[in-house]
């Protein structure tokens, strides 16, 4: 606003309307609003992102006990994935909004991590799906003793996925790398 009025326009202690208003600045009025507006649609995108942000606090992975084993498994993702779809269309929504440049780059990151945790959480139900069915049958001593190669490979990959899955039973928090 100063910019338009070409002249120091920010406010200090002894800022009044009256002084204001003896300024004389009914002419940039339309300018001021243009400004006004802009800044108005920039809060309310600055808002609903860090609204986004407190969405995602309360959300935790849910786990559930494999079998009757100490093994933990990954349960209902339905309300992560709802979310998840549910911030995808406002942030790829918020990118088309003319007043998000200030914001383009953290808009830009936050799609790509919520992407990713789309495709995370998509690959890790299918690993978890194979995994489950794969267990009880590398279980058997005569399998492996049949197909060492395979029994090694799946060795590894039971390895990998217990644990990432100790590692969610000790923080369930879904945000913890989000945001």
């Amino acid at each position: 606003m100063s910019e338009i009025a070409k002249r120091n326009l920010k406010p200090d202690a002894g800022t009044t309307l009256r002084k204001v208003l003896k300024m004389g600045l009914e002419s940039y009025m339309r300018d001021f609003e243009v400004v006004s507006v802009s800044a108005t649609k920039e809060h309310s995108l600055e808002k609903a992102m860090a609204k986004m942000s407190v969405e995602w606090e309360p959300l935790v992975f849910n786990i559930s006990k494999y079998k009757e084993t100490n093994q933990y498994i990954l349960s209902s993702v339905d309300e992560i994935q709802a979310q998840l779809d549910d911030h995808i269309v406002k942030v790829q929504t918020m990118k088309a909004n003319p007043f998000i440049k200030p914001f383009e780059k953290e808009i830009r990151d936050l799609e790509d991590r919520l992407l990713l945790i789309q495709n995370i959480i998509d690959e890790w139900l299918k690993v978890q799906q194979n995994w489950m069915y794969l267990d009880p049958i590398f279980a058997s001593e005569d399998i492996n003793l049949q197909m060492p190669e395979e029994g090694r490979l799946f060795t590894t990959v039971d390895r990998n996925f217990k644990d990432i899955m100790k590692h969610v039973v000790k923080d369930t928090r879904v945000n913890r790398k989000l945001f």
